[in-house]
């Protein structure tokens, strides 16, 4: 006769062998799924998962988790210069030679109040400052042209921010203004007009256009091409785009990036970099069908000659990959696999675009 206490023991052995086993086919790579809306798709362990951006907050100073895309743009993005030379009451120039080409700035002298008390500023002021002048300055600051929707022609971006003592500073009156001359590329299709950038979601970044008083309206420019000298009025110290609408007919909306299941638009940005022109448009992620496409409020992208750019980081490391195409229609479904590579060498790889 068996024992009754053998038999508990058994059963015992038995149930523990089966919650191993269990437990050690749950940790392969074995299918799972997860719901988006009405479907129902296959999503393996190492899949990366699409986000809904939009519901998202906007992206401020105290935002604290930050998707892995935005800290690697972080570590990319240039940064300001600064100046200590220009005195409050008489205003100065600051003349520079950078690398991405000459800049002055012109301070009216009493033209800043300290904030938020409104006392005139009185000593130094310290001056920081962007030029941003290259597709590939675009890309590394995640700054793409586009204006609700509508693709934008850049001649050249400028930020100046000032302050006094470590707290910012605002304008005297709407009359003041910061001169600022550059040099950039104009391609003297049309006259260029003034953007005012910010980011209105949580990855996508947007150019409204503004207006200064008519003899400031539009942005004067000398020379041609490369070695333009544009002329420009600030009464603001934001991100400042000088630009131009495209005005192609020319557009498609058939067009996506699929890129390995590990990447997503959590850990992924995908650029179209336009070859003949000074564009940088950014796709954006779809979770329904796992690509990167064209935003839903694009009015489409130009079908021309560009490069197909892709930054990702993963798992704390750097990738980038990128496909050259003739046009966008030629073929409409890319497929791109990013390699590690450092910070500086994706800086030297976008160098000469």
């Amino acid at each position: 006769m068996i024992h009754s206490g053998f038999i508990k023991n058994f059963f015992i052995i038995l149930f523990l062998t089966a919650l191993i086993v269990g437990i050690n086919a749950c940790g392969k790579d074995s299918d799972t799924f997860i719901p988006t809306g009405t479907t129902v798709i296959p999503i393996k362990k190492d899949t990366a998962v699409f986000l809904d951006l939009s519901s998202l907050p906007v992206r401020d100073s105290s935002t604290t988790q930050l998707l892995d895309i935005e800290k690697m743009i972080d570590t990319l993005r240039s940064p300001m210069l600064k100046d200590t030379s220009t005195d409050a009451d008489n205003g100065g120039n600051i003349s520079k030679n950078l690398s991405a080409g000459m800049v002055n700035i012109s301070c009216p002298g009493k033209g800043f109040l300290q904030k938020p008390n409104g006392a005139p500023c009185k000593g130094k002021l310290n001056i920081e400052y962007q030029l941003l002048t290259t597709k590939t300055d675009l890309i590394l600051n995640d700054l793409p042209t586009v204006s609700d929707g509508t693709p934008l022609v850049s001649g050249g971006v400028v930020r100046v921010h000032i302050s006094q003592n470590g707290v910012p500073v605002t304008f005297a009156s709407p009359e003041v203004k910061l001169y600022v001359s550059y040099q950039g590329k104009f391609d003297g299709t049309a006259p260029m007009s003034y953007f005012d950038g910010k980011y209105d979601g949580r990855t996508s970044f947007n150019w409204k256009p503004y207006t200064l008083p008519s003899t400031q309206q539009f942005i004067q420019t000398s020379g041609r091409g490369d070695s333009t000298i544009f002329h420009i009025y600030l009464d603001r110290f934001n991100f400042v785009n000088c630009d131009r609408f495209y005005n192609d007919p020319n557009l498609t909306k058939n067009f996506s990036v699929k890129l390995p299941t590990e990447y997503s638009n959590q850990n992924a940005a995908v650029y179209v970099v336009y070859k003949d022109m000074m564009m940088v448009l950014k796709l954006e992620g779809d979770p329904a069908k796992r690509v990167f496409t064209v935003p839903k409020n694009s009015k489409g992208l130009p079908d021309k000659a560009a490069m197909i750019v892709v930054l990702s980081m993963l798992k704390g490391k750097y990738y980038f990959g990128t496909q050259t195409l003739t046009s966008l229609s030629a073929q409409s479904n890319v497929s791109i696999t990013p390699t590690e590579i450092t910070t500086d060498d994706i800086k030297l790889k976008l160098k000469n675009l």
